[in-house]
């Protein structure tokens, strides 16, 4: 009788999460959309200032934006990442630039992140200690980016968040390997 209970509150609660998606759709509310870099026509590198470089401050600043229903940058907040970094995160989010998103063929507003590596080091004349270069993120340079299959263990469970993948391209643009980080 318990697991039935739970199954009916799950099934209520996806129900209310859908029908409360349309509403907000229809209002004209703001969709969520996760990580955007991938997504973006233009996403500017952000300077890494020079204090930071000096003091040797990395890692990753997320950003928070809001894009409007043509694709501009309306809004973007550091949510995370050393006080150092944001600054420059923030001014290079803002300057993005993204296709209008769509659902059911409608432009919307969206909401997500941006992810700025600082450091370990996404400047493309890096090399590794491999010899191998490294790029940071590069969905954006992507010329097929085929969706990921949501599993169904963690669709039940409503599981969401962010997967990072490293991969090995070749001289042509193709995937050697790939394993999640």
């Amino acid at each position: 009788m318990k697991k039935l209970l739970f199954l009916l509150c799950a099934i209520t609660l996806i129900t209310s999460a859908q029908t409360l998606f349309a509403q907000d759709t229809e209002a004209g509310k703001t969709i969520n959309a996760g990580v955007l870099n991938g997504k973006a026509i233009s996403l500017p590198v952000p300077e890494y200032p020079e204090k930071a470089k000096e003091n040797n401050i990395r890692g990753s600043v997320v950003v928070e934006i809001v894009i409007d229903k043509v694709g501009t940058v309306e809004s973007a907040k550091a949510k995370s990442g050393h006080p150092e970094l944001r600054e420059a995160s923030t001014a290079a989010a803002l300057k993005s630039k993204f296709e209008p998103m769509l659902l059911e063929g409608k432009p919307v507003k969206v909401r997500g992140v941006l992810v700025y590596n600082f450091g370990d080091k996404p400047a493309r004349s890096k090399t590794a200690i491999s010899g191998k270069p490294t790029l940071g993120v590069i969905n954006g340079a992507a010329t097929s980016l085929p969706e990921a299959e949501y599993p169904a263990a963690a669709k039940a469970v409503c599981a969401e968040g962010t997967v990072n993948v490293k991969v090995e391209i070749d001289a042509n643009g193709d995937v050697l390997d790939a394993e999640d980080v």
